[in-house]
């Protein structure tokens, strides 16, 4: 039943991110939390989510504004690797928040606070960001590079910064579906390269009955996916999304997960 429910999320979420605003790793990380530790977590929805853009890029390289993936990828790749590098950082940290209220007594490690913190955050960017009109161009760019990147390599919520900033850019679909997923595949292989050095990968392999479907069932999203280009974002969807982030950011935070 476990894996059903993975792999049902992998194949709704790789679909969704062709006409959404939010990327596979948003709806996945919390799930795969559920089933595993917070740090194998985090690798193997990297480990998807690479897979998954990198299938994405082979459907509509075509499209890819060139220019436009140099200006936000020349700072997105360098602060991902600071992402991670922090990730590490956090992962081998040894300080530990203490709960005690009432009914709440509860230790939460550093890496479990500041990712449900960081799922609280990008759960009010997916909610909040699309009422607001904003326009980024030109030096704002390398800002969103360097945003989505850094917590790209952190925690893998790339998805709302970089379509933040991309969709403000007038191009069209096609163009932000192509740039933004190999944006994405860079974004991940330069995570994937620093955990392989600071999170216990052999925990991540350990699971590959589990990931291993998963990134095929990734293949499949994608594919009808890019069939749905055309369709109308999905805000049923995307508020579901909002509310599970909310709720496992939530019980990360306070130590339940």
């Amino acid at each position: 039943m476990d894996l059903i429910i993975i792999l049902f999320t992998v194949l709704i979420g790789s679909l969704l991110t062709f006409f959404s605003g939010f990327g596979l790793g948003t709806i996945l990380l919390p799930v795969f939390t559920l089933f595993f530790s917070l740090e194998i977590a985090i690798g193997a929805t990297a480990i998807v989510h690479f897979f998954n853009s990198f299938f994405k890029v082979l459907l509509v390289y075509r499209y890819v504004n060139w220019k436009l993936l140099l200006r936000f990828g020349s700072t997105a790749i360098p602060f991902a690797f600071m992402g991670a590098w922090t990730l590490g950082k956090l992962d081998s940290s040894d300080f530990v928040i203490h709960y005690n209220f009432y009914f709440l007594n509860k230790d939460v490690s550093l890496i479990q606070f500041c990712i449900g913190v960081l799922m609280l955050l990008f759960a009010s960017i997916e909610l909040f960001w699309k009422k607001k009109e904003f326009n980024f161009s030109g030096s704002m760019l390398y800002i969103g590079g360097l945003l989505s990147g850094f917590f790209g390599g952190l925690s893998g919520h790339q998805g709302a910064l970089r379509a933040m900033f991309l969709t403000k850019t007038n191009i069209s679909k096609e163009e932000f579906v192509a740039t933004s997923s190999t944006i994405g595949l860079f974004i991940d292989f330069t995570r994937l390269v620093v955990y392989s050095t600071t999170i216990s990968i052999i925990g991540v392999i350990s699971i590959q009955s589990t990931l291993i479907p998963a990134i095929c069932v990734a293949f499949v999203g994608s594919y009808f996916g890019s069939k749905l280009l055309g369709k109308t974002t999905m805000k049923s969807v995307q508020y579901l999304v909002t509310f599970l982030l909310f709720i496992m950011g939530l019980l990360l935070v306070f130590g339940f997960l």
